[in-house]
């Protein structure tokens, strides 16, 4: 194969980028456009599947055809767009950001320094990276203010540029757990990092809150997290009966809940309660890996934000106990690699990549951040099926470490999907 010059492969990204705006800000009233022909050495299909030298017709912001040049016909008068040596793939699903947050925040500490107009312009800026890095839909899992579904609302307005938003809202935590701020006088008024929320009638009224506000699924902190001070990841925080009671209220207006789980014991309650998928899941045992493959329950595992706390935080300003929190528990997890399918995985002074450690391959993960997160994404109560936008194929030269790391649980029927992190840190 040739391999194109840096030069070359930019130009030909950019004119594809170039494309897709202008289709993404077409109005849907206008008259339709003449069709567009992209044409590759290789398509990876959603299910990991390759073609070989495939032809993408486009028609206005919709793919209308997509297969082997020999079995799609070039309509006339379209404008083709040759990509010799590059890989079409298409639009990746990231199941877990935080997209109006920052990764140089400082942990929970951002509370007393910013506003939700920060959430507000980090938003923007995440959502153009995200975007740009081949991410056409997210699943946002919490930010203050409602900031991620106005950010939701503009994208899908056309105001600014990025991807499909699936939003949260406020994430749900108790008094001095992983969604407050903790360890200040008590003269002190901080406000949390998410919604603060205790008891069974609590909790029914904050999911109604959250979807009166526009939620598209609920997000609860069932256990202690690694950025918070004063709690630790291995102790559950909420109880079975008050995440019962969430998931009940969100089922009967249609949504679905996510939740942040580390230790074992919280992600067994957490499983029991009915989540929908359990995000970090970081010190998972067998019990949790049964329970979750006969609730049919998703994993969203996050490791490269927690490898990037342990490694980087320093320097982006996490407080020095989270740091050591992340650290623990990538020990703890090198040693429990062979659970998750893989012995001799690697450790914290010799690494794996996350993706290798977990048994994905080049191959195989393209399913991941593509087939399998639609269904963690899209709430229970909207099934409307929207056809894929132009942009949402992007060309490559292969998956990026960095913008998607793929996950999964060798244990046959756990469904993982991918996470990345382009947006803030939280965990």
């Amino acid at each position: 194969m040739r391999r194109l010059s840096s030069a070359a492969r930019v130009s030909t990204s950019l004119l594809l980028c170039a494309f897709v705006r202008v289709a993404h800000a077409q109005s849907p009233t206008a008259p339709p456009s003449s069709p567009v022909v992209l044409r590759a050495q290789r398509l990876i299909v959603g299910d990991g599947t390759t073609i070989d030298q495939p032809v993408v017709i486009v028609q206005g912001d919709r793919i209308i055809a997509a297969g082997p040049a020999s079995s799609v016909a070039v309509p006339r008068g379209a404008r083709v767009i040759d990509l010799p040596g590059h890989t079409l793939l298409p639009g990746l699903i990231d199941s877990h950001t935080h997209i109006n947050s920052s990764d140089s925040d400082g942990g929970d500490m951002a509370v007393l320094r910013e506003t939700g107009a920060h959430a507000a312009i980090y938003g923007v800026v995440n959502a153009k990276k995200t975007l740009d890095a081949g991410f056409t839909t997210i699943r946002d899992v919490g930010a203050t203010n409602y900031a991620d579904i106005a950010l939701r609302d503009l994208i899908a307005k056309g105001v600014v540029p990025g991807p499909r938003i699936f939003a949260a809202g406020p994430s749900l935590g108790i008094t001095g757990g992983h969604a407050d701020v903790n360890g200040w006088s008590p003269l002190i008024q901080i406000p949390g990092t998410g919604m603060i929320v205790d008891g069974v009638e609590g909790m029914r009224k904050a999911v109604r809150q959250n979807i009166k506000f526009g939620s598209d699924h609920i997000k609860i902190t069932a256990t202690g997290g690694i950025l918070s001070v004063g709690d630790a990841v291995n102790h559950a925080q909420y109880s079975e009966e008050e995440l019962r009671a969430a998931v009940e209220e969100a089922a009967r207006l249609g949504r679905k809940v996510a939740m942040h789980a580390h230790g074992a014991e919280g992600i067994v309650t957490a499983v029991r309660a009915g989540a929908a998928s359990i995000e970090h899941g970081s010190l998972i045992d067998d019990a949790g890996i049964a329970l979750m493959k006969e609730k049919g329950t998703f994993l969203v595992p996050t490791l490269i934000i927690l490898d990037e706390i342990a490694r980087d935080g320093e320097k982006k300003g996490v407080p020095a106990n989270s740091i050591a929190k992340a650290r623990a528990i990538e020990a703890i997890g090198a040693c429990a690699c062979a659970r998750r399918g893989r012995p001799g995985c690697g450790s914290p002074s010799a690494p794996t990549p996350p993706a290798t450690s977990m048994g994905a391959t080049p191959r195989s993960s393209p399913s991941w951040s593509t087939s399998s997160a639609p269904r963690r994404c899209r709430p229970s109560s909207r099934r409307r099926r929207t056809p894929r936008r132009s942009w949402e194929l992007r060309p490559t030269w292969g998956l990026s470490p960095r913008a998607s790391s793929p996950t999964s649980l060798r244990s046959p029927g756990i469904r993982s999907t991918t996470c990345a992190a382009w947006s803030g840190w939280t965990s």
